[in-house]
């Protein structure tokens, strides 16, 4: 396959090795790659498919431009035997998902010796990209370097043959000891972990915080709003502890990581435009950036409302509640604002985020969801109400402002009734609790077939067990905490109230 004329780049392409190699001590080996390439973060899931490390071509580099090291364990089979897997099996899966992949033809297929060690060359045109693999037989597993570039950009022939000299720079270096974030038994053990990762990316670095809650991965060099970034999360959980106490034996360490810039952050998470933060139940980790190009507010106010997810998943045991109650709770804790030492909660946040307009406009113009629908809806339902697009998270925001600020005495008598405050302490009550059986009836059935073959069950099928349930079991879940909360008032009549209580009683 032969390379295509494209426009030229404003900036020149540098088909050149780095003068320094990278050494990844853990894994055991050292090489060079494109000079100007960088190193970016792993997102956990690319971490348990065996990826070691990820790089990237700047704008002025190759497009698609980069580099993977993949470490390809044996996997045991029948009879105690071990065979290790070969890269074309794993490129047409997550996280690569390279379409038919097993039906390509290979267009380079090659043995060499790299380092004195066994190297199987093999190259794929992949619709108009190289797919260039080099994969080392170590002693007790394989490590492959896959490289890719666009097959029309005008210097691919170059990249192809520099990525020939990244792959023959490796060499074996002597492995040190991985720190083992299962086998924790303190907030230091944890930061070690996490400051062990971050050393493999440059320009990051994990950060504890005072009151060992969090750790903070970051690769912003701005001190300051790396300290009030810490001082807003550690006085947001002083609030979702004051409002959903933990129980004494809770002390997981949420992971935060803080992006210097919007265009590092969307690159991570593969995210566009509109994202300003989110919290990944896969990963269990936080993502933010700075949003100092458009308001720094946006950046707290994200913060406050993706950590009170974040804490909510592990207060709940990875309970998975309704949309209602996530975002509305979310975006309740987003207009926290402080005082000195004082923290108040607000009816308004930054411009763009803020729901205290559109409900009031949604209410006066008619078009909100009966809340027999709103507080029903399933995820899909949920986020494909109307008008807007930001309309679900308005009318969740004002019921739980509403049924906050009544349990604290501040919603006019005649609009408040007392069982209004029991709904959210019988929804949360009940949703945990079922959760908690079903994972644990799903633990127990791990265990008896696993023992009906003789064995074990892994610690991978317990995980899961743990902490996944069917979707109808999910529904018969969601069903009963409605039940126990919102099924035992007057729901036109709490309707009713609200839209008296959002036009004439909510203030900013």
């Amino acid at each position: 396959m032969s390379a295509g004329a494209v426009p030229c780049r404003a900036a020149p392409q540098r088909l050149t090795l780095a003068s320094k190699s990278y050494t990844d001590s853990q894994t055991g080996f050292r090489v060079k790659h494109p000079g100007d390439w960088r190193v970016t973060p792993l997102q956990p899931q690319r971490r348990a498919a065996g990826v070691v490390f990820q790089m990237e071509a700047p704008d002025s580099g190759p497009r698609w431009g980069e580099m993977n090291a993949i470490r390809l364990d044996p996997e045991e089979g029948d009879g105690g035997t071990s065979t290790r897997p070969r890269i074309e099996q794993l490129l047409g899966e997550p996280p690569f998902s390279y379409r038919d992949f097993e039906s390509r033809e290979v267009d380079v297929d090659e043995i060499l010796r790299i380092d004195g060690l066994a190297t199987h060359h093999l190259r794929w045109a992949v619709g108009v990209a190289w797919i260039d693999t080099w994969t080392i037989h170590l002693q007790d597993f394989d490590l492959c370097f896959l490289y890719t570039v666009h097959a029309e950009d005008k210097y691919a022939d170059g990249w192809l043959k520099l990525f020939a000299k990244s792959a023959r720079s490796f060499s074996e270096v002597e492995r040190t000891e991985q720190p083992q974030l299962e086998q924790a038994e303190s907030y230091a053990d944890v930061l070690a972990y996490y400051s062990w990762e971050t050393e493999h990316t440059p320009g990051w670095r994990a950060l504890p915080t005072p009151t060992e809650d969090f750790v903070i991965k970051t690769d912003s060099d701005n001190d300051r709003f790396i300290d009030a970034v810490i001082e807003r999360l550690e006085r947001s959980r002083e609030v979702f502890e004051q409002d959903f106490p933990p129980p004494g034996d809770f002390d997981h360490v949420s992971v935060v990581r803080v992006c210097d810039s919007e265009e590092e952050f969307h690159h991570y998470g593969g995210t566009s435009g509109g994202v300003a933060g989110w919290f990944n139940s896969a990963t269990d980790e936080l993502v933010l950036f700075d949003a100092v190009a458009i308001d720094r507010k946006v950046s707290f106010a994200v913060m406050s409302h993706e950590a009170f997810h974040q804490y909510c998943y592990f207060l709940f045991g990875r309970s998975e509640a309704h949309r209602w109650f996530d975002e509305g709770l979310g975006d309740y804790y987003g207009g926290l604002k402080f005082q000195g030492r004082k923290t108040i909660v607000t009816a308004r946040m930054p411009a763009g985020l803020e729901r205290y307009s559109g409900i009031r406009t949604m209410i006066r113009e008619g078009t909100y969801a009966p809340l027999a629908q709103h507080l029903n809806f399933d995820h899909a339902q949920w986020q494909g109400q109307g008008p807007r697009n930001v309309s679900p998270y308005e009318e969740s925001w004002s019921i739980i402002y509403m049924l906050r600020q009544g349990a604290l005495g501040n919603v006019p008598r005649k609009l408040w009734k007392d069982e209004y405050a029991e709904i959210l302490p019988n929804y949360i009550r009940v949703l945990n609790d079922e959760f908690r059986t079903a994972y644990a009836e799903q633990v127990d059935l791990a265990w008896q077939d696993a023992g009906e073959e003789g064995r074990e069950p892994t610690e991978e099928e317990l995980r899961k067990a743990g902490s996944e349930v069917s979707e109808e079991r999910k529904q018969e879940i969601w069903k009963r905490a409605m039940d126990a909360s919102w099924g035992r008032i007057d729901l036109d009549e709490f309707e009713h109230d609200w839209l008296e209580y959002v036009p004439k009683y909510l203030r900013d």
